[in-house]
């Protein structure tokens, strides 16, 4: 008998057909609360934001929504800021609307801040790299 068949099969489908839209709720719950947070007055607060953006959003479709807040985030007065927002972007380089971020990244890329550069450097590769693809 396979495993198609059996009790625990029809469960973990029934599970899984549950659990599907309360996953994309929270994720974009998560992208809201996080477009809030970055335009927070605490360097710190936007500087993690950024990072979680990166760590949730990786390869998600979803995360479109936050690419261009992360392109404002590329003019922060922080380095620390503007450093973590291309490292999302990196993270988000999968997304068809990233190809938006191409301008800003090119800005970045010429920042006066070594980790800018780097992150920045690291999202363009990304990006052009996804925009070869067909």
């Amino acid at each position: 008998m396979d495993f198609v068949g059996t009790r625990g099969f029809r469960l973990t489908l029934f599970w899984l057909l549950l659990a599907a839209p309360a996953t994309a709720s929270l994720l974009d719950d998560k992208a809201d609360d996080y477009i809030k947070r970055l335009t927070h007055p605490s360097e710190d607060v936007r500087n993690q934001t950024t990072y979680d953006i990166g760590h949730t959003f990786w390869n998600e479709p979803r995360g479109a929504r936050l690419i261009h807040a992360l392109i404002k985030a590329l003019d922060d007065p922080s380095e620390r800021v503007r450093a973590g927002a291309a490292y999302a972007l990196v993270s988000l380089a999968p997304n068809k609307e990233s190809v938006t971020a191409l301008p800003a990244l090119e800005k970045a890329s010429h920042d006066r801040f070594p980790s800018v550069r780097r992150e920045a450097a690291k999202a363009l590769v990304k990006i052009r790299r996804r925009q070869d693809k067909p």
